[in-house]
């Protein structure tokens, strides 16, 4: 057993501000970061990249910084790397410099640095230490830093049906396949997909039609609120929360609201009709998993997720036939001390490090939603909408059974 008090003291379990500015900048084609900092903290960082995509390692560098520079500046080893990038890589679209905590808290002034040097490409930098801030505030600076230095215009004629997806991440487990399904989604309804910055290759230049969008809907507030603003003030294209849908219901409440942000009602017969079916046939399988288990029970769901995905997760989770008894939020160490049936399961959406300290291995179906795990991923998998609701039950269902199976066999 843990010692709670001990609890608050563990390592961080989340990214720091620099991974998320790396993860936007990163997504975009032939661009290029320059970590300002030490290169332990640089070696952290591109580990964790490299469990997304292996390839962004080639382009993230680090200027090494050491403790002399500590104390007589950085300003000669940022000049340096910036050339050489310069020299080596004319076909990159955009350089970054992000200045890591101990940079910044010397003082040195990196924008001033560079000023001068943005002739082969365009540069930015920015603040981007763990100190003041973690992976969501990194990314989103580092979105609105990209919009900024394209300096958008308002589109002359708007698409009416065209809708952007603002706020989406690659990094996430699961985030392609997420993609594909609520493009599918909004295709299927009538609506026409436009721009999703953050998707991954997508050129820098792509990023102005997102003016010829009709409205900015934002699929995680905390990627992507800020981002959606800006370009209402910018652009003028109007924006509507509305997180990623999951389960039948959601989905098509989804898909109605944008609707009504568009005026304009979404063609909804065949989703309707999918969603119908698709209820129909995990009734069947949870009924059939109930008869083999009696007395199943899915008595808990933790959510180590961002707040909005773990909300309308957790609604789903409740009110769509798994009946989940309770959810639990943000989690912050052990769970222990309530009473616990033979049949009796909980449900784990979060990262390996959240599996570890939940314990109650036996009893636990876990699913990784919230950084990725490994590099061994099925491409396209997703949890989102009507055809990432079939797969999440699926997983549930199959998990659910091989514990009970380990069980029996233990008992024989």
């Amino acid at each position: 057993m843990k010692n709670k008090s001990l609890e608050p003291w563990l390592p961080c379990q989340s990214y720091c501000q620099m991974n998320g500015a790396s993860a936007a900048i990163l997504s975009f084609q032939n661009t290029k970061v320059v970590l300002n900092a030490p290169s332990w903290c640089s070696l952290v960082l591109e580990r964790e990249l490299m469990a997304y995509q292996r390839d962004l390692s080639k382009r993230l560098y680090c200027s090494h910084i050491e403790q002399a520079d500590l104390l007589f500046g950085t300003g000669d080893r940022i000049r340096e790397i910036v050339e050489d990038q310069q020299r080596e890589n004319p076909e990159t679209s955009l350089l970054a410099v992000l200045t890591s905590c101990s940079v910044g808290l010397i003082g040195d002034d990196v924008s001033a640095i560079v000023t001068d040097m943005e002739q082969g490409c365009p540069l930015i930098t920015l603040d981007a230490g763990g100190l003041t801030g973690l992976f969501e505030e990194g990314y989103q600076t580092a979105m609105l830093a990209i919009l900024e230095k394209l300096d958008l215009q308002k589109a002359a004629v708007r698409q009416p049906k065209r809708v952007n997806l603002i706020g989406y991440c690659g990094y996430y487990p699961d985030s392609r396949g997420d993609l594909i399904e609520l493009k599918r989604l909004l295709t299927e309804a009538g609506f026409e997909p436009g721009i999703c910055p953050g998707e991954s290759g997508l050129d820098l230049q792509e990023l102005k039609d997102l003016s010829a969008a009709s409205l900015n809907v934002v699929i995680s507030p905390e990627l992507g609120l800020r981002t959606a603003r800006y370009l209402q003030e910018k652009t003028g294209v109007d924006y509507a929360v509305l997180p990623v849908p999951y389960g039948c219901s959601q989905t098509l409440e989804w898909l109605k609201k944008i609707g009504e942000h568009l005026s304009m009602a979404p063609d909804l017969k065949t989703l309707e009709q999918e969603a119908f079916v698709l209820q129909e046939n995990i009734l069947e399988e949870v009924d059939a998993l109930k008869r083999m288990i009696s007395n199943l029970s899915f008595k808990q769901a933790i959510l180590a997720l961002p707040y909005t995905q773990a909300k309308g997760l957790g609604r789903a989770l409740q009110d769509d036939i798994l009946e989940v008894e309770t959810v639990k939020y943000k989690l912050q160490g052990n769970y222990d001390g309530e009473e616990w049936l033979a049949s009796d399961y909980r449900l784990l959406f979060g990262t390996f490090a959240d599996r570890s300290l939940t314990g109650d291995y036996d009893r636990t179906i876990y699913l990784n939603m919230f950084k990725a795990d490994g590099l061994i991923r099925r491409k396209y998998r997703t949890f989102v909408g009507l055809e990432g609701w079939g797969s999440l039950i699926e997983e549930i269902v199959e998990q659910t059974l091989t514990l009970y199976f380990l069980k029996e066999e233990r008992r024989a």
